[in-house]
């Protein structure tokens, strides 16, 4: 999808990385906050690929 279409892809990234903030706020569960840290991360390994793509 990100090679296709990048445009797309930069919108769904931005868009999932709301919604994970949106779950690190409405939770103070450490293990539930343990799990959605660990998708943060790899977005963020994603989004810097996607940027180093231009």
């Amino acid at each position: 999808m990100a090679i296709n279409n990048f445009s797309e892809a930069s919108i769904k990234l931005i868009e999932v990385s709301d919604d994970l903030d949106e779950m690190i706020d409405a939770t103070d569960d450490e293990v539930v906050m343990r799990e959605i840290s660990k998708y943060q991360v790899l977005l963020n390994h994603l989004q810097i690929k996607m940027s180093t793509k231009e």
